[in-house]
């Protein structure tokens, strides 16, 4: 089954003009050698009537907007660079109205949400890895200020006054950990004697009802204050059909404010303050489990996959079969943000604070897939369950079954920036300054197996996370001549990274079946205070009493704490063997980046630039692992990207009617470029070939995977038409290549191998980077209509992109070979284990999304 969403729009503009709107003026026809005017509107007015005509159509610019992508005002012809910007009426116009839809209005992104976590990845260069052991590629603000957590940012898109895409590494202006480049959301200001108030409504499917609105108060000739609110509410988008009256994922019910206060107590300073809250509640972003489409659980099925099938072969993938607890998401968010700017003439100061906190708990129950048979299969025992339907006993126990995972953190965060910099008009202009940056938080991450034998759970608790970095930045641009310019820039920053806490699995031998997490279990989280230093790990007694201390109470059938003390009484000192280890490692960065760029205005309308500028994110460190040399916690060096760009901006006429059109050729070079991978939990290098010492299993790192090249092209093309039409098309083309790995990685989609033998081992080398389309873009159409209640705007937008893949993997649905001739050191037994592992992992072999329109 296919979802969709259609979306009309109108603008309907009274009193605050679109800046992007324009069309020749009447006077400016009347000058055309063209002796019928264009319009229809043109041929009914004077020249002295056209004055009374709205501004959206007096303006003769086709772009005459105003970014501040550089940290300074300039119009967006004039930045040699990729930049993009659309207002907020722009974006409702085209139907964006959520975060994630910005994808649609820059092609250059590709915008995820995990867990409730926005993904931000520009030209294939992003993060997915949402723990505390790593942040975004691509740097998000909100009004100019730094935002290290995007968690929970889309509920805040709202009442925006515009959103600006810088692409390219910003390292030397835009701050920390922006290789891929920054977005920068901008919300409205507050309008100094200016009074305001909308709201806009919305209804879709699956029962989606929101609500956006604002209020502008002006109070005197310097002060205003503004405050806007924004809910959402739709129910879940999974469909449950088991027999469980449990709500599935994807639920949610959003409320967010903000508060916003402008205060220019004199001609030279402005103050602005922003205070912001959103509470989010549901059943968070859990996805399907289509795993057992292939295999064979409650009997054959009227539909499963072959092994080289895909989700997309299924006929609706969006019903699931609960199980256990229900999933459940709270998070609470809010921060203050303030900015002053002093203008001393030819020198200004400005200073930037912010305070933010992310408090976010999920818990995400076991799934299991949808099978069109399963009623017919579940058969008829005569055991009723839950009061509902009579099911056999194997069933009846899949249904009560609570097994789960749990993410709890809390971060808090502060950012300063104290910045200089030179008037605009000099032929000099300078900006220079300091930022800092701290986090402080914990985080715990909890799985409880229910119905389980040996293994019980994990438990990752790590009660101190501390992250800062400061820099100091400079950069400037000198007119070289009255059309040729150089700007060079340079940031050095130093990044520190620590945590201290404890990992566990959980193992319990000679227990038989155990319960565990059954209904009304709870596990301390962020209360827990028993730490490794209070017990004796090295004990029975000393590992039950960490396993016990982590569980605020246990669930009304769970058996696995009388089971534990049975074989403590009995003095069973072989039965406990959990993996319990201590986390803690720091880590200090320091690196400088810096960039240059020659520009050259041919015309005062045409301007081509070329431009190379560096890009690092910082190193850090894995979970703890033990080796043969003691407990470590495996590291990871920062990654670096070089960037050449060469590019032209031009703004022309075609007849009467204005145009522009902007192209940019890029090549990154990246080096060292950080994945999370599955690895071996001691040291050892596959691709070099010493695998001594590397029994033990494998674990999921970050790694320096190798070095990749990204080479593409931009264009943006605006033309305005007859009739007050406008088309722009907005395409980017994209070729990227990881050239080299670091080591063979392994092949964790398949198999977590207890040594070389039966590891499957992948090189990404040729492969293309996760998340970047060959081709994006968007076309829209717009039209303009003057009327007695003012102006209306028509669009007809179409967004549209090539496939692209998940993961470095670049799954085609294609599994490896597992034969005794590529495998000659497994015996018969380890070779079947190894062809089952790969069968049941099969649908982890496809990763990739088809282009869509």
């Amino acid at each position: 089954m296919y979802r969709y969403n259609l979306t009309l729009a109108c603008l309907l503009i009274l009193s605050t003009p679109v800046d992007a709107l324009a069309q020749p003026t009447p006077s400016e026809s009347a000058e055309s050698d063209v002796e019928e005017p264009a319009n229809p509107e043109d041929a009914e007015l004077s020249e002295s009537e056209s004055d009374d005509l709205p501004e959206a159509l007096q303006d003769p610019n086709v772009e005459s907007i105003v970014i501040t992508t550089e940290r300074r005002e300039q119009n967006l012809q004039d930045v040699a660079a990729v930049a993009k910007v659309a207002t907020g009426d722009q974006l409702r116009a085209m139907g964006t109205n959520q975060f994630t839809d910005l994808s649609n209005a820059f092609p250059q992104l590709n915008i995820g949400n995990r867990e409730g976590n926005v993904e931000v990845f520009i030209r294939g260069i992003g993060d997915d890895n949402n723990t505390e052991l790593s942040e975004p590629r691509s740097a998000i603000l909100m009004d100019g200020v730094y935002i290290a957590r995007p968690r929970g940012l889309g509920s805040f898109f709202f009442d925006i006054d515009r959103v600006e895409l810088n692409v390219g590494p910003q390292g030397t202006i835009r701050g920390r950990n922006a290789t891929g480049g920054s977005l920068n959301i901008v919300s409205t200001r507050p309008r100094l004697g200016e009074y305001e108030a909308y709201i806009d409504l919305g209804y879709g499917r699956f029962n989606q009802r929101e609500v956006q609105a604002a209020l502008n108060v002006p109070m005197g000739d310097n002060l205003a204050f503004r405050v806007a609110s924004y809910y959402l509410s739709n129910d879940a988008k999974i469909e449950n059909v088991g027999v469980l009256d449990v709500e599935e994922a994807r639920a949610t019910e959003d409320i967010a404010f903000r508060a916003s206060l402008r205060w220019d107590p004199l001609d030279n300073l402005s103050i602005n303050v922003i205070g912001d809250f959103m509470d989010s509640t549901g059943t968070g972003y859990g996805g399907l489990d289509y795993f057992p489409y292939y295999q064979t659980q409650f009997g054959e099925t009227d539909e499963s996959l072959s092994l080289n099938s895909g989700i997309q072969d299924l006929s609706d993938p969006w019903r699931n079969v609960s199980q256990g607890s229900e999933a459940r998401q709270n998070q609470q968010i809010w921060g203050i943000r303030g900015e002053a700017t002093l203008d001393l003439g030819p020198v200004s100061i400005q200073y930037l604070s912010s305070f933010r906190s992310v408090d976010f708990f999920l818990n995400t129950p076991g799934r299991d897939a949808y099978f069109p048979g399963f009623q017919a299969n579940a058969g008829d025992n005569g055991i009723n369950f839950n009061g509902q339907q009579s099911l056999n006993q194997d069933t009846a126990d899949f249904f009560d079954t609570f097994g789960r995972t749990q993410f709890d953190q809390v971060f808090e965060s502060i950012v300063q920036e104290l910045r200089v910099f030179s008037d605009q008009e000099h032929r000099l202009r300078w900006t220079a300054g300091m930022f800092f940056f701290r986090e402080t938080g914990f985080s715990y991450f909890n799985t409880s197996a229910d119905r389980g034998f040996t293994f019980a759970g994990v438990e990752f608790a790590f009660p101190d996370v501390e992250r800062q970095s400061i820099a100091g930045f400079a950069d400037a641009t000198f007119d070289i001549t009255d059309r040729l310019r150089l700007t060079a820039g340079i940031r050095v920053t130093s990044e520190e990274l620590s945590r201290s806490g404890f990992g566990a699995t959980y193992l319990f031998g000679d227990l038989g079946q155990h319960r565990f997490g059954s209904r009304g279990f709870e596990w301390m989280g962020r209360d827990r205070t028993v730490t490794l230093a209070d017990v004796n790990i090295d004990t029975a007694a000393g590992q039950a009493e960490l396993f016990r201390s982590g569980i605020r109470r246990y669930g009304t059938s769970d058996t696995i704490d009388g089971l534990i003390q049975g074989q403590l009484d009995a003095g069973n000192e072989g039965a406990f063997f959990s993996n319990i280890v201590p986390n803690v490692a720091s880590r200090t960065d320091s690196y400088v980046n810096w960039r240059a760029r020659l520009e050259f205005d041919i015309t005062d309308d045409n301007l081509v630039y070329t431009s190379a500028t560096t890009g690092t994110n910082s190193g850090g460190f894995n979970d703890a692992v033990p080796t043969d040399a003691g407990v470590l916690a495996p590291e990871f060096d920062p990654e670096s990207v070089l960037v050449f760009e060469l590019g032209s901006k031009n703004k022309f006429r075609l007849g009467r009617y204005q145009s522009v059109i902007n192209i940019a050729a890029f090549y990154y070079i990246y080096e060292d470029q950080q994945f999370t991978v599955l690895a071996p939990a001691v040291a050892g290098d596959l691709l070099e070939g010493d695998t001594e010492d590397q029994q033990g299993g494998s674990v999921s790192l970050r790694q320096n995977v190798g070095d990749s090249v990204i080479v593409g092209a931009d264009i943006d093309y605006t033309q305005n038409l007859p009739w007050y039409f406008r088309f722009r098309a907005n395409v980017q083309f994209l070729h990227t290549e990881f050239t080299s790995a670091n080591q063979l990685l392994v092949d964790s989609r398949y198999n977590f191998p207890n040594g070389e033998a039966d590891t499957i081992t992948f090189d990404p080398t040729g492969n293309r980077l996760p998340k970047a389309s060959d081709v994006s873009g968007s076309l829209t159409l717009s039209k303009l209509f003057n009327t007695d209640l003012g102006v209306f705007e028509a669009n007809v937008a179409i967004g549209f992109r090539t496939d692209y893949f998940l993961t470095i993997f670049n799954g085609d649905g294609t599994l490896p070979v597992i034969s005794a001739e590529n495998y000659p050191e497994l015996d018969e037994d380890g070779l079947t284990a190894l062809q089952n592992s790969v069968r049941d992992n099969a649908g982890s072999s496809d990763d990739r999304v088809d282009g869509y329109v």
